[in-house]
């Protein structure tokens, strides 16, 4: 995973419920929205020189929408 989601532009995301990686989803929405609350590895950062760049570099908030959808009872 990148080590910063920060500055992209606004992001919608949608989930099912019972979607096997909806964790990971909603992980990915909060580290874009909140990418200083999310910090990468120092591992990734010590071995990547891109990721220490991006992580740098992207650091505002992205805009993202996050839906989770259920099915209807009937």
């Amino acid at each position: 995973m990148q080590a910063s989601f920060g500055n992209l532009p606004p992001l919608y995301i949608i989930a099912g419920d019972g979607e096997d990686l909806r964790d990971e989803v909603m992980y990915l929405a909060h580290k874009a929205a909140c990418p200083a609350n999310y910090p990468a590895r120092p591992g990734v950062l010590r071995d990547g020189r891109r990721q220490k760049e991006n992580a740098q570099k992207f650091t505002q908030p992205t805009n993202v929408c996050y839906s989770v959808m259920t099915p209807k009872k009937l």
